[in-house]
């Protein structure tokens, strides 16, 4: 079974969506986005504490969700198009969705998170381009559990589903409980 399928033109859609999402493009309409943009590895993943990093983060803000649902709302009803990252905030989402079924969150334990970091492979493991690359995950692992929390906090208070995900369960197992959640 596949997940996602946006059929044959959906490629340059995607790219478009992309470069805009990718935030190659910091502007007057996002202050969190621009000041990251001109940080150095150490100022972004080493030096502030996780709290300020949570704090600051441009996605966990909700900068650019706009063109994500500009985005969506741009794509046909079928085939089924799924979106997922950090910017698709259950406070930001539930106002977009007239069913609870139309959304959920997959949230990784801290154990897994840590365990897909470090199987990344080298040239996308961008904490080692920092001074202190140990410390460095230990801070964005950090950040990443305040972030979960707060996904989790606010899924729950929205009436909105969350799946913990911690390794223990095969992705096959995992997209079969996505596709009956969204009764697929």
């Amino acid at each position: 079974m596949s997940a996602v399928d946006c059929g044959g033109a959906c490629g340059a859609a995607v790219a478009r969506a992309l470069d805009r999402w990718r935030g190659s493009h910091p502007g007057p309409d996002t202050p969190l986005l621009s000041a990251f943009a001109g940080m150095s590895m150490d100022e972004r993943w080493l030096l502030p504490p996780a709290e300020e990093m949570f704090r600051t983060f441009p996605w966990f803000a909700g900068e650019r969700f706009d063109a994500i649902t500009d985005d969506l709302r741009a794509q046909p009803a079928k085939p089924l198009t799924i979106a997922e990252g950090f910017r698709l905030l259950p406070r930001l989402v539930a106002r977009h969705i007239d069913d609870a079924r139309r959304a959920v969150w997959l949230l990784s334990t801290p154990d897994f998170s840590r365990r897909v970091f470090e199987a990344r492979e080298s040239s996308v493991q961008f904490w080692r381009r920092t001074s202190d690359p140990e410390r460095a995950l230990a801070r964005l692992l950090e950040r990443d559990a305040l972030f979960t929390r707060r996904v989790r906090q606010e899924a729950g208070r929205l009436g909105l589903r969350v799946i913990e995900v911690d390794g223990r369960t095969d992705s096959t197992a995992l997209v079969d409980e996505v596709a009956d959640w969204f009764r697929l």
